[in-house]
């Protein structure tokens, strides 16, 4: 710098290429995050999302077979947690109760700081312990509500890649593929 404040040529430069340092780091640090809409389904294990998928293919398969049912079914998706929504209310809930014990006694106080720190990864990777869990007992991602929410639609003809006469199997089949290409997520 100058006497009078202004930056020189060099340090001006300098500056950049401290710039471009940091913005390589970050995206080495960022390429290494999994995509957030499969981030939950690269950490659970293989044989549970297997048999998520295979019960979102049931449900569809079913309403092929029941479509006045369809509409009911529309109102119930619209209604179920995700797995997002439970992990943060369990956390907030884990992290209050410890706030609150910890006013009582001491040993209560990481409560806190480690349900903020199970939340943090799990935004960053997609894990955190009650996963496993939850993802065991059904829960589902958004992506995967998603995935049967609009091959419903599609069983309604909502989307125009669905034959209306076709066998309840195979317009089902053809129903999940078009939720696929129709899905905001697809």
């Amino acid at each position: 710098m100058t006497p009078d404040g202004a930056m020189t040529d060099e340090c001006i430069e300098t500056a950049k290429e401290d710039l471009d340092a940091v913005k390589a780091r970050l995206s080495c640090f960022m390429g290494r995050m999994p995509d957030t809409e499969t981030r939950v389904a690269e950490q659970t294990a293989p044989d549970v999302n297997e048999r998520i998928a295979r019960q979102i293919e049931a449900n569809v398969y079913y309403y092929a077979r029941h479509p006045e049912e369809i509409d009911q079914r529309l109102n119930e998706l619209e209604k179920e947690w995700d797995i997002e929504r439970a992990l943060e209310t369990t956390f907030s809930a884990v992290s209050l109760s410890g706030f609150f014990l910890g006013m009582f006694a001491r040993r209560f106080r990481f409560l806190a700081g480690m349900t903020g720190g199970f939340m943090l990864e799990h935004a960053l990777h997609g894990w955190s312990p009650p996963l496993p869990l939850f993802r065991r007992i059904g829960i589902r991602s958004s992506r995967e509500i998603n995935l049967e929410r609009y091959a419903l639609k599609a069983l309604r003809g909502d989307f125009q890649n669905v034959d209306k006469d076709a066998d309840p199997a195979e317009k089902a089949g053809q129903a999940v593929v078009a939720a696929s290409i129709n899905s905001p997520h697809g």
